[in-house]
């Protein structure tokens, strides 16, 4: 009866040691490398097996089976030792895991919000799909057809840096607003039809004084110390304004719409508090609309619509302020 009492307690450290090391805050595991610490041999398992009870006591206190003894008085022989220190010594394998995890929730609840400005710069890739109804003095048309330019962009963003723990890794929810100005597009696109055949007459279509106003909404999940990912959203407004022209009907317009951006990228660290970030994102700048008029007379000829989105590359400098 007595031996089996002692199997118990050594299945019951193996069993409950592992998870106490995963789930214990630091101070609560007993952290040894009992496998050093206690050698059994065919001897000592002989002679244990035959002894008093009295003479059984380990030799070596700090192991599982020591402080078993210590703290509750029993005894185990030296084959009942070395079980009940197995569970001790898969703790230990452990211990980095359980430390990591740790950080892990001491990041999230001692780092509070962090302010932060960006600064970035990219290329654009821009798609321009017309469409809209010209009524001028020779026909009437449609102005659909699709059209491409590249421009580059320049901006900034404030925003703050919030940590928080999920499934035990530390990530981080960004929320800033950005301001960006973007270079000049010009655009070729269909106007009037040939006779039969394809068209005789095309739009030219400049888009400039490009801005866009959005607050954006990023998630930091990190790789490493030093490296990461984020993907994100973002809403906000885009304006431009517009001018078209086939020489025969004319048209400017200014516009304020809708834009919203959806992206992904990495983040280096670069030193404490400075980071990089290299992303590609898809931006809808919103619409074009222009009110177009015959160039001879002045009198109303439809409208022309610039329906503008564009794939980017972007470079950001993020710089932590407190």
């Amino acid at each position: 009866m007595t031996r089996a009492i002692f199997l118990a307690a050594g299945v019951a450290t193996i069993s409950v040691a592992p998870f106490q090391a995963l789930l214990a805050e630091p101070d609560d595991v007993f952290r040894t490398s009992p496998m050093s610490n206690t050698s059994v041999s065919a001897s000592d398992f002989s002679s244990n097996r035959t002894a008093p009870v009295a003479d059984r006591t380990p030799s070596v206190t700090g192991t599982t089976a020591g402080r078993l003894h210590e703290t509750t008085g029993i005894t185990l022989t030296g084959f009942d030792t070395a079980v009940a220190n197995a569970g001790s010594y898969v703790a230990t394998r452990l211990e980095p895991f359980r430390q990591n995890r740790a950080r892990n929730r001491s990041c999230c609840r001692d780092e509070c919000h962090t302010w932060y400005m960006s600064l970035s710069a990219g290329h654009s890739s821009v798609d321009g799909g017309s469409s809209g109804i010209t009524t001028g003095m020779i026909a009437t048309f449609g102005n659909w057809g699709d059209a491409h330019d590249d421009e580059y962009f320049l901006g900034g963003a404030v925003g703050c840096r919030t940590p928080f723990e999920l499934f035990g890794a530390c990530l981080a929810l960004r929320c800033e607003v950005e301001a960006m100005d973007r270079h000049d597009m010009n655009f070729v696109t269909n106007s009037a039809p040939g006779f039969p055949g394809p068209p005789t007459l095309f739009y030219r279509a400049n888009v400039g004084d490009i801005w866009t106003l959005t607050n954006n909404f990023r998630i930091d999940i990190p790789i490493t110390n030093d490296c990461g990912i984020y993907t994100g959203f973002g809403l906000g407004v885009a304006g431009h304004q517009t001018v078209v022209n086939d020489n025969f009907h004319i048209g400017t317009g200014r516009n304020i719409d809708y834009s919203y951006m959806i992206g992904g990228g990495v983040t280096f660290r670069l030193d404490d508090g400075i980071y990089l970030d290299l992303g590609w994102r898809f931006v809808d700048l919103g619409e074009a609309h222009v009110k177009l008029s015959n160039v001879i007379g002045g009198g109303p000829a439809g409208d022309y619509v610039l329906d503008l989105n564009s794939n980017e590359l972007i470079a950001t400098i993020r710089i932590d302020l407190y």
